[in-house]
């Protein structure tokens, strides 16, 4: 939540949906003093689709970012993002970045390479020489797109796993729709 707090692009809003009751987060929610924040705790357990929707749904931006509770931002991701989507022709940007994935073993940066000219997202994603190279990797925390899009092809509830490759593999078929790449 403090990742995206300090962000440099400073007028957002920040919505964190707990997905079922849990005391102990919201009272560590309640210590942050911003009213930027919102908290929005679900009434039972949904699942992740469910917690991104009612995100969505509740957010008054244009513009949504997710972020995994175990992840984190660096200070510029969203003015970056921002200014790679306002300056897109696509009518419905998707914006991604690289990660630093933090392992015992080191710090690696991934993706190892973005699609090529021309590559189908589905190939990308699908068709690594190794699925845990960090190669092509599209996560949930570097997504970047409009509010209008999310709620015409929301997360599928039903799914339980992948329902993010599920939704970047369906929406990058529709039309005015583009996977774009930051470093």
């Amino acid at each position: 939540v403090q990742s995206a707090l300090t962000q440099s692009l400073h007028k957002i809003e920040v919505i964190v949906v707990v997905d079922g009751p849990d005391d102990t987060t919201l009272h560590v929610l309640n210590q942050i003093d911003d009213p930027r924040l919102k908290v929005s705790m679900l009434p039972r357990h949904l699942g992740l689709s469910d917690a991104r929707n009612t995100g969505v749904r509740e957010a008054q931006s244009q513009w949504i970012a997710f972020l995994d509770d175990d992840d984190e931002w660096l200070p510029q991701k969203l003015e970056i993002q921002l200014q790679t989507a306002q300056q897109s022709a696509y009518d419905y940007p998707i914006i991604s970045c690289r990660i630093i994935a933090r392992t015992p073993a080191g710090d690696f940066f991934w993706p190892l390479r973005f699609p090529r000219p021309n590559e189908l997202l589905s190939e990308y994603i699908i068709c690594r020489r190794n699925p845990i190279s960090g190669e092509g990797l599209l996560l949930p925390s570097t997504i970047f797109t409009k509010k209008e899009l999310l709620l015409r092809i929301p997360f599928k509830s039903e799914l339980r796993y992948y329902e993010d490759v599920d939704w970047l593999l369906h929406v990058s078929t529709q039309n005015g729709v583009g996977v774009e790449f930051v470093s």
